[in-house]
Parts: C-alpha cells; structure tokens; sequence
C-alpha cells in the first residue's frame, strides 16, 4: 500500500461544503431573514438619522430631602406639548405655561446620508487622475514580455487633442 499521494475515495466528495461553510451560511441567512423583516425600521431609523435630530427638554423644579431647590432637565415626549412649544418660541425654546424649555439639535450623520443616497441612485462614480512627477506623464518600462526580453521602451504620450482623421 502506498504511504502518500492522492487515495482513491479520500476526503471530502467534490462540490460539498466543510461544515464551517454551511454553518456560515445558515448564520448568513437567520441575519438577512431579520433584516428584511425589519427593513422599514431600519430605513426608517436611518433616515432619522440622515435628516438629523431635535430634541425638546422641560426643564422641571423640585425640592431635594434638604429642602434645596434643585432643576431637572426632562425629554419631552409628548407630541401635542412638543408643537405647543415649538409653535409658540418659534423653534427656539423658552417659556411656555410657565414652564421653561429647551430645545436641541444633533446634526444630520453625514454617512446615512451617503448610504441612503447610494442605495436610491448607486454609488457615485469616483475619478482618479495619476501623473508622474511633478505632473508629468508616467513612464512605463516593459522588462520582458513572455519569455521574450526587450529593451525598455518609453510608454506613448496619450493627447487630450485629437487628431485630423485619414
């Protein structure tokens, strides 16, 4: 019997998958079945995010156990008390029923911005310019060609100006 080689029978059988893969795979899959459930969420969300956010606090007085008047800042969540006091300060905050608010604002994330569009109008096509020192034209030198060796020779200078046609 032969110590080494290729043995009639051995190893895995062709087109089969190593049991990593499949597992891979199945994990794959369990992933996009919940995003896909949860898409609009998750467009939503990121659209949130895109368009930035305001925030709306009521600043709200209590007494501590010593007796100390002491404020606390609280997230307004209340749709119609939100459009009261956004009508009434202009967006500004202020006061309103004599209760103070504050309103704030976390800027719109730039790379939801890019995602969203990319997936709307695909990916903007990216330009690359090369040059060679100090702008010139990049030389090439062709060290062999096949198992032919040649001479080095000069790459052709490409001209943005076209040519009188024959």
């Amino acid at each position: 019997m032969p110590k080494g080689g290729k043995r009639p029978g051995a190893g895995r059988p062709k087109g089969s998958l190593d049991t990593r893969t499949i597992e891979k795979k199945a994990a794959e899959k369990l992933f996009t079945d919940r995003v896909i459930k949860h898409v609009d969420q998750l467009f939503n969300s990121q659209l949130f995010l895109a368009e930035g956010q305001n925030f709306v606090y009521r600043i709200d007085y209590y007494k501590d156990e010593d007796g100390k008047k002491r404020k606390k800042f609280v997230l307004v969540s209340d749709p119609e008390e939100i459009t009261s006091v956004l009508d009434e300060t202009e967006g500004l905050g202020g006061m309103v029923d004599e209760k103070y608010y504050v309103v704030t604002s976390k800027s719109p994330d730039n790379k939801a911005i890019d995602s969203l569009m990319d997936r709307a109008f695909g990916k903007a096509i990216s330009k690359t310019e090369l040059s060679g020192k100090d702008g010139d034209a990049i030389q090439v030198k062709v060290i062999s060609y096949g198992d032919n060796p040649s001479p080095p020779v000069p790459a052709p200078v490409v001209s943005d100006t076209p040519t009188p046609s024959d």
